[in-house]
């Protein structure tokens, strides 16, 4: 100690200096070593006719292993009805909310247009989901009317282990194109 006492404050510099280049250069690394996740409509896009019954994913894409994922799914009621709800194939045996399903998918198919709340997750010690891409949630439709409907994520939280919550750093929505039938021509 006594030799940084007697020392004189020029000598102090290069230590200084390397004390601050380490902060910053952690300053810089540390957000980039946060766990992430993207979390994505699959198909992005798809086709479908009046009467087809389409189903969408709604995967994760994280860098770390999670136990849980919610998400709300907005889509065209008047092209879209929802029919079910159901765990990803990464989600066996999770809970599954919200409870009453029947009700949540009757309110978006006749006033808000939005599966809300979607979530799938796995009690402590009961399960994890590895890093990746993975399915977190499966909504069946069934086409209804011709026409676009957008698929559109939102209010999205992944969980990893800690019970922590994963950044989203990217989200990818989706759609469905439903072709109009053509009318056959009458005979003249």
């Amino acid at each position: 100690m006594s030799s940084l006492k007697n020392a004189r404050p020029w000598a102090l510099a290069p230590l200084v200096a390397a004390v601050i280049a380490v902060i910053v250069g952690l300053a810089i690394a540390l957000p980039a070593l946060a766990a992430a996740v993207t979390v994505s409509v699959s198909p992005a896009n798809q086709s479908a006719n009046i009467g087809d019954t389409i189903t969408i994913g709604v995967r994760q894409n994280a860098d770390v292993t999670t136990t849980g994922m919610q998400a709300n799914v907005a889509f065209d009621r008047t092209k879209l009805q929802a029919v079910s709800v159901a765990r990803g194939s990464a989600y066996p045996g999770a809970t599954l909310l919200p409870a009453d399903l029947a009700t949540a998918i009757t309110t978006a198919n006749t006033s808000t247009g939005q599966l809300s709340n979607l979530a799938v997750f796995f009690s402590p010690g009961a399960g994890t989901v590895a890093a990746g891409d993975r399915e977190g949630l499966v909504v069946t439709f069934h086409v209804i009317e011709c026409g676009t409907s957008a698929i559109t994520l939102s209010g999205i939280e992944v969980l990893d282990t800690a019970g922590d919550t994963v950044q989203v750093t990217g989200t990818n929505n989706g759609s469905v194109d439903i072709p109009c039938p053509t009318p056959t021509p009458e005979p003249p």
